[in-house]
């Protein structure tokens, strides 16, 4: 969050940045909702499961990722 109360995000890969901060927020017809964000909590949690597709070229296919909620 910047110093206006705006959320922003980053991602990076192997340490490296893929995507360099960037804002977040919501564009209505009528306004923007950008600014004042206030964090009231953070759950995370990782997913670490393989599936096996219908039709490919490999037998099984590894989801494994973190997720972030914050509220």
């Amino acid at each position: 969050m910047n110093e206006k109360g705006s959320p922003q995000y980053r991602v990076s890969y192997a340490g490296e940045p893929v995507i360099k901060p960037s804002g977040l927020g919501l564009k209505f017809t009528h306004g923007t909702f950008f600014d004042n964000f206030e964090i009231t909590g953070i759950d995370s949690s990782v997913y670490d499961k393989s599936w096996k597709p219908v039709l490919g070229e490999v037998s099984m296919i590894r989801d494994h990722h973190k997720e972030l909620i914050i509220h």
